[in-house]
């Protein structure tokens, strides 16, 4: 259970970054 906690925060992190990424560096499309 906590490995999967750890996942899913992971991927909650990954995904906030991928947003801040875009806001900052608009991809095209």
């Amino acid at each position: 259970m906590l490995v999967r906690n750890i996942s899913i925060n992971l991927g909650l992190v990954n995904g906030l970054q991928g947003i801040i990424t875009n806001v900052h560096w608009p991809i095209p499309g």
